[in-house]
């Protein structure tokens, strides 16, 4: 009996999902072409104007340099034994997180490099302990609502990973060794941010929404989670956070046994597509869980450039819209014709401007 319920619960899941992704297809198609179409009215019908230049104000803690307002406090929470991602120069440095009265401060011994940042200034940040299978530190990861200069680059995406504080004199540990002190690195790493929660709410990324895949095309392995609201690639040396709102589609192509490739198109189509490759398959339900109700997601054994395409979409969006939008390409799985049968209404006819008219 069990196992009956088991399947029905299974099915009516499945069939929800398809349901969700009917409808989600429909907006998908109207909604890029109205948007493609915006743009092709505006490109014709602009005119020339003479562009006033304005003086640029700087915002407070771009250049990297903390603010006067990030002022010590008697005794500031303190998160020992950080390096620092971007990396400054190809230089690895290691120094010290506090959380002071308004913000984040970070500083190396010496004070030979500091920055901060305003809590006001977050836009999201994410916690995650170590990891036993995908030898990854215990890190913090903080995307800013504005770009900093951390060192010689701007970047919205900041990340401090944790490392043994046995050997303060080089920081070079042994790998062995390294993973026996994250057990110890997990508990400072929760201690901080019970410190600071007041300040600012940390997102725990569970590992129940985890898969695994390798970057295209540097072929370095990841980790990636999914929460609610955004899509989290956790790399050694590099971390994107992707907003669901920002993404137009996810393509999930099975092209070899066992495994699954993972194209996300962003609705800013002069954006490079992320390519996730070789995530196992059995990733693929909890994958599908996770996005179902909120992106466009394909299911198919299509081998595309995806480069190409999108860029196709980009420099010409009128045929983009002329060929029916993303139906073109042929993506659906065809369990998903009926859905679109019964639950989508006519959509509306759309006029292209031709690209000789100039309003």
């Amino acid at each position: 009996m069990d196992q009956v319920e088991e399947y029905v619960s299974r099915y009516i899941a499945e069939e929800r999902r398809k349901f969700h992704q009917a409808i989600l297809g429909v907006k998908l198609d109207r909604e890029t072409a109205q948007r493609l179409l915006s743009k092709v009215q505006e490109k014709f019908r602009r005119r020339r104007k003479v562009a006033i230049p304005t003086k640029k104000r700087k915002r407070s803690g771009e250049e990297g340099c903390c603010d006067r307002k990030l002022e010590k406090v008697v005794k500031p929470a303190e998160l020992t034994g950080v390096k620092i991602f971007p990396n400054q120069g190809g230089e690895t440095i290691v120094g010290t997180l506090e959380a002071h009265v308004y913000g984040f401060v970070y500083a190396t011994p010496g004070f030979h490099f500091r920055m901060g940042f305003m809590y006001g200034d977050v836009k999201k940040a994410f916690l995650r302990v170590e990891d036993e299978n995908v030898k990854m530190p215990p890190l913090l990861h903080f995307q800013l609502h504005h770009p900093i200069k951390v060192g010689t680059e701007k970047t919205k995406d900041i990340q401090f990973h944790l490392v043994s504080t046995s050997d303060d004199d080089s920081y070079k540990i042994a790998n062995e060794k390294q993973t026996r002190d994250w057990g110890l690195r997990n508990k400072d790493l929760k201690d901080f941010v019970d410190k600071v929660q007041d300040n600012w709410k940390f997102s725990d990324l569970d590992k129940r929404d985890e898969f695994h895949g390798f970057f295209h095309p540097s072929n370095a392995l990841a980790v990636f989670n999914v929460t609610l609201f955004s899509l989290i690639v956790l790399a050694d040396t590099r971390t994107i956070v992707v907003s669901l709102y920002e993404i137009e589609i996810v393509n999930l192509a099975t092209l070899r046994p066992g495994e699954i490739d993972m194209t996300i198109v962003f609705k800013d189509f002069n954006r490079e597509p992320l390519q996730i490759n070789s995530i196992p398959l059995d990733s693929l339900d909890r994958i599908k869980d996770r996005l179902y109700y909120d992106v466009k997601c394909y299911v198919n054994t299509k081998q595309l450039d995806w480069i190409s395409i999108v860029k196709g979409r980009a420099d010409y969006p009128e045929t983009f819209i002329k060929q029916g939008g993303w139906k073109f390409f042929d993506l659906e799985d065809p369990a998903m014709i009926p859905y679109y049968l019964h639950y989508i209404l006519e959509e509306p006819k759309l006029e292209v401007i031709d690209s000789d008219e100039e309003g």
